[in-house]
């Protein structure tokens, strides 16, 4: 897993690609922020990685929610909404092209 944020972290998709090969999972729930326990994309949308961003949603990255709020048992963001709040266009456009295709 470890693998899969530094790939994000480092806004490679190639690395996100073979992090998600090697058995990494595009919509586990690893990390806290605030109380909150992101999925892969939540990341790539809160750091702006639109490449990685891109390559989970190749992938399987759910779009419907990024998480659950831990203490409140609530849903998070929509991934779209998430990317527009942070005023990553880049991925927005990726979410918009990805929810497009299916």
């Amino acid at each position: 897993m470890n693998l899969l944020y530094r790939a994000i972290l480092d806004d490679s998709a190639d690395d996100v690609k073979h992090a998600i090969d090697a058995g990494a999972k595009p919509n586990d729930k690893e990390f806290y922020r605030s109380g909150e326990k992101l999925r892969p994309l939540g990341w790539a949308i809160l750091f702006a990685k639109s490449k990685a961003a891109e390559a989970l949603l190749e992938y399987g990255a759910r779009t419907e929610s990024l998480g659950k709020h831990k203490k409140l048992n609530a849903d998070l963001f929509k991934p779209i909404e998430y990317a527009l709040s942070m005023g990553d266009i880049k991925t927005s456009l990726a979410l918009l092209k990805h929810t497009k295709d299916k």
